[in-house]
């Protein structure tokens, strides 16, 4: 298991939008925040905000952020990063409840197989020895109700590739 961090969110209504704060108390961050929209909007921003969220927690882990939302064809990975100079492909997934499953069970066999196919075109775009990578999951399950949020990390994740 990786580390958790704890976080605290603070719910306000901008008009009749939610607005979400969130202030890491595990270093004791500032605030960051993001607007929930309606619908897939939601979603969207929901996901941007969970990248950021893992792009922070994996700079101060001293990986350094190669790319953000690399798409291809075949699919997408969230973030590319370099961890003591082996390359990291990472796939974040966050939940506001676990309704729908917890975020790493969201990362099911069809996202793999998509996941799989952006890293062989990244690998083949930038022309890669492919033994020299890892595959990484984090998952970030906000608790609105208790005002917190964790985030997991699972370094090389590879659940029945």
């Amino acid at each position: 298991m990786g580390r958790v961090n704890r976080f605290i969110i603070f719910l306000r209504y901008v008009g009749t939008e939610p607005r979400y704060l969130i202030r890491d108390v595990s270093k004791n961050r500032g605030v960051f925040g993001f607007t929930a929209m309606k619908n897939s909007g939601h979603k969207i921003n929901l996901g941007r905000w969970g990248e950021k969220v893992a792009e922070n927690f994996l700079r101060r882990q001293g990986c350094d952020i190669l790319q953000n939302n690399y798409r291809c064809r075949g699919g997408e990975i969230d973030i590319v990063a370099e961890d003591k100079k082996q390359l990291v492909f990472i796939e974040v997934k966050t939940r506001l409840n676990n309704e729908f499953g917890t975020p790493e069970e969201g990362f099911h066999y069809f996202k793999r197989e998509r996941f799989k196919k952006a890293i062989a075109d990244y690998l083949i775009k930038y022309d890669i020895d492919r033994d020299d990578y890892r595959i990484d999951l984090i998952g970030i399950e906000i608790d609105r109700f208790h005002g917190r949020a964790k985030i997991r990390h699972w370094p090389y994740y590879e659940p029945g590739w």
